[in-house]
């Protein structure tokens, strides 16, 4: 029970994004948005919740009707995953999907531009076929392209947990990518570009990046119970602060 305490009283600061003790209806609406629900659902779900009838929900009432939010929230359907992104880019925060079937990880291959961390950060490394500038080098570019055409930029795991301590540089492969408003840091985003990124004109972040702060969105095949113990294990600073989990519902 003390368990499911402490995991309630999480969920109800990631709702409560004011910070004031209470969570409104467009907190939740917000929150249940992230899982590509409507967001009326979640106004709704405020005023079954609110026993005391004040307009809004406290701790107690979020842990007396917890179950009704986790039926919200336990995943995500496929076809409502690019409404879900979406929703968890306007949220600040950047998308995370576990999704151990791999769809997702063609749907934004499709999408946007790829850094498949496996076969770039890994096996490139493993055989040889890259140094570690090169690399990094290559992963700098594909970040700059998305950012300034605008588009999705798709961090690939696949089933694996890619070292990528050894790349990030401020003027090269930025940590600060893996933080929500890193589109809005012009001056980080100056330090990645290079006189041959300009040779059309001057560049900045464009559409989602601009709009948002990012484009970025994370995708494992790794099972939800299993991610963040094999990430840890390579990157032990991952800011788990900056990320929303987004979990595909099996089809089964």
């Amino acid at each position: 029970m003390a368990d499911d305490s402490e995991h309630i009283q999480q969920v109800f600061v990631k709702i409560n994004t004011n910070n004031d003790g209470k969570i409104s209806e467009d907190e939740m609406a917000a929150y249940v948005a992230m899982y590509g629900h409507d967001p009326n659902m979640g106004r709704k779900l405020v005023r079954k919740l609110d026993e005391n009838e004040n307009g809004t929900v406290e701790l107690e009432e979020l842990v007396a009707g917890f179950e009704r939010v986790l039926k919200l929230t336990k995943g995500v359907e496929f076809e409502n995953l690019n409404s879900a992104v979406n929703s968890v880019w306007k949220a600040g925060k950047i998308p995370f999907v576990v999704d151990p079937s791999g769809k997702s990880d063609s749907f934004f291959s499709y999408n946007g531009n790829v850094i498949d961390a496996m076969g770039l950060f890994v096996l490139d490394k493993v055989h040889k076929k890259k140094t570690v500038d090169e690399i990094s080098e290559e992963a700098r570019k594909i970040v700059v392209a998305s950012m300034k055409h605008g588009q999705p930029l798709n961090f690939l795991m696949r089933k694996g947990a890619p070292s990528i301590g050894e790349h990030l540089s401020p003027t090269v492969f930025p940590a600060e990518l893996f933080k929500a408003g890193f589109g809005k840091d012009l001056a980080a985003f100056d330090k990645i570009i290079r006189e041959v990124d300009k040779q059309d004109g001057p560049i900045a972040p464009k559409g989602l990046w601009d709009d948002f702060g990012s484009g970025l969105v994370v995708t494992t095949q790794f099972a939800p119970e299993d991610y963040k113990e094999f990430l840890l294990g390579a990157w032990a600073d991952w800011p788990w602060d900056n990320f929303h989990e987004i979990i595909i519902m099996s089809e089964e």
